[in-house]
């Protein structure tokens, strides 16, 4: 069973980072915001391929099965990144209040002339 979580996350990690490849080379996704998903997947792809890792992992945490560590280090990935996504999001619309507040500026001035 523990033989087949590791090959199926290996498979998804290297189909991840063929999928990341392809957006970075067709302009759809900036380098900076790929960099967190291929260092994702090689951590991934290393993991899946010396599963003592895990096993080590397991121990350190005190967690029987090693399958439970691996959903435990995903979600604590994604929760990790909900968190940086919702600040950049913050930051991004207080950018946007800003820059509306400009451009009402702008057009008030212009309107006036």
């Amino acid at each position: 069973m523990e033989n087949r979580i590791y090959i199926f996350l290996l498979l998804g990690s290297i189909l991840t980072f063929i999928y990341i490849i392809k957006k970075i080379i067709n302009h759809k996704m900036q380098i900076r915001d790929a960099v967190q998903w291929i260092l994702w997947t090689f951590f991934l792809i290393i993991i899946s391929i010396f599963p003592k890792i895990i096993t080590f992992i397991s121990y350190i945490l005190g967690i029987q099965d090693n399958v439970h560590t691996i959903f435990l280090i995903i979600i604590a990935y994604l929760y990790i990144m909900l968190f940086l996504h919702s600040s950049k999001i913050s930051k991004q619309s207080e950018k946007i209040k800003e820059l509306t507040q400009e451009l009402a500026l702008f057009k008030k001035e212009n309107v006036e002339k």
